[in-house]
């Protein structure tokens, strides 16, 4: 929680984030909240380009699905390999307009591989966001910080 009017937007720094299984396959998902219960129709569309050393750059993204893919390959086992991100949140207090997002991240890979890569969402739905939670497509985090700013209007 923590989304409200007051600003309109927010950003999420997602700092020293570590997963605690070493698998390709850990993508980091985000859902938003309304109202305090995640919002899990298939109203959520991204598309995240990401450029890892050694690999072609790949474009992930869906039109329609249940959550927005943050992070599209998972960290080794080791403590220092870890990701960071920032994600920008777009008026989510109001009920007229869709909760936009931009992400942008920084880490190391579970196959000792840079990866770096931004990307784009929106919530196609006129709830009112009032927090957003962060999962992995299987484990769990094991380590990281979160830190929630308000960007002041003027």
């Amino acid at each position: 929680e923590g989304l409200d009017s007051t600003y309109d937007v927010y950003q999420l720094v997602l700092s020293n984030m570590h997963l605690a299984t070493e698998d390709g396959s850990q993508h980091v998902t985000a859902q938003l909240k309304e109202g305090g219960s995640v919002a899990t129709g298939s109203n959520y569309a991204y598309s995240v380009r990401t450029s890892t050393t050694g690999t072609a750059v790949t474009v992930p993204y869906s039109a329609s699905t249940t959550y927005w893919q943050i992070l599209t390959n998972g960290t080794g086992s080791p403590a220092a390999e870890v990701n960071d991100i920032v994600i920008y949140l777009y008026h989510p207090a109001s009920s007229s307009t869709w909760c936009q997002a931009f992400w942008t991240k920084i880490g190391y890979t579970h196959d000792n591989r840079i990866q770096s890569g931004n990307g784009g969402g929106v919530h196609q739905t006129t709830a009112a966001t009032t927090g957003i939670q962060f999962a992995t497509y299987t484990g769990n985090f094991d380590g990281g910080n979160v830190r929630l700013y308000g960007l002041a209007n003027s």
